[in-house]
């Protein structure tokens, strides 16, 4: 079951990664009327697939949401300088057609939900 959802925060838009937490420093919640579709297997930082680790995009229409276990990754959209430190328990949401990637930071356990809209 994922935990539960951090209250959202803004992201000051500093300099410096942001890190994001469930103990204070919240990430954005998922928009309202998603439902989880699909949830992957967990991956850690010996079995991340390649394609995670440079630029992709969620598909049109579906929302992720990244959820660290254990560890922590760094979260970086293509068109920005800084990344997201997620550090466990964290999660950060991901907006459909924004190119990202990620960075792994050392021992880490996470799977990414996908959501999409209620018909």
């Amino acid at each position: 079951m994922p935990p539960s959802e951090p209250s959202p925060s803004a992201d000051g838009g500093g300099s410096g990664p942001t890190e994001h937490n469930a103990g204070g420093e919240a990430t954005t919640e998922l928009p309202p009327g998603l439902e989880l579709v699909r949830t992957t297997s967990v991956f850690t930082e010996s079995s991340v697939p390649a394609g995670l680790l440079s630029a992709h995009r969620v598909a049109s229409g579906v929302w992720g949401r990244l959820v660290v276990s254990s560890g922590a990754v760094r979260f970086r959209f293509e068109d920005e300088e800084d990344g997201h430190v997620i550090t466990a328990p964290g999660s950060m949401v991901i907006p459909p057609d924004r190119p990202h990637h990620l960075e792994i930071l050392g021992p880490v356990r996470f799977v990414i939900e996908f959501h999409r809209r209620r018909d």
